[in-house]
């Protein structure tokens, strides 16, 4: 991991997929800085920077450092980091999995000032390949266009609440 910031001029991989994230059609001459990241398997020690990109984004359950220790680091869940070039969290995917065909995106939070450069899709690819899996099934409210930017099937889902009173959800989904 580096230990100092990183700018690069040019073509930037994003850290261990390596994706190259330069735009298609750059005018000649166009200078491009764009700052690094690497993507890393969760350790303890990301628990708090994956509490505090949930708190950023309203997500309560995952913003204790605590709940986010032991949920990002289960048995049967894969999850993966973005870091900075100074090691700081800026984005994170889980993933459950059957360690051959299918996986489950749980989450995928991204810091907003680090958005639209690539790092979700170098999450959840990270998250893919570490749980070994071949597809991924995932529910979304709000960011339909980027998981439609993957190569993918549309499917009409639920989400259940087992042992909840079913009627305020009704009202949701009748929105």
């Amino acid at each position: 991991m580096p230990t100092r910031p990183i700018r690069r001029v040019g073509i930037v991989l994003s850290g261990a997929c390596g994706r190259s994230l330069w735009p298609a059609r750059m005018p000649w001459g166009t200078i491009a800085v764009m700052e690094t990241f690497a993507v890393v398997p969760f350790t303890d020690t990301h628990a708090d920077g994956v509490a505090a990109v949930c708190a950023e984004l309203g997500w309560p359950t995952y913003s204790d450092p605590d709940v986010a220790r032991r949920g990002c680091g289960a048995p049967g869940v894969s999850t993966s980091v973005a870091l900075d070039a100074d090691g700081v969290v800026v984005g994170f995917a889980q993933l459950f999995g059957d360690g051959i065909v299918q996986g489950f995106l749980a989450q995928l939070g991204v810091r907003s000032d680090w958005r639209h450069r690539g790092v979700a899709t170098a999450l959840v690819e990270a998250a893919s390949r570490d749980a070994g899996v071949q597809r991924v099934d995932l529910l979304t409210d709000d960011a339909q266009g980027f998981h439609a930017s993957f190569a993918h099937r549309a499917k009409d889902g639920y989400r259940i609440y087992p042992g909840l009173d079913p009627e305020p959800y009704r009202r949701l989904s009748d929105r």
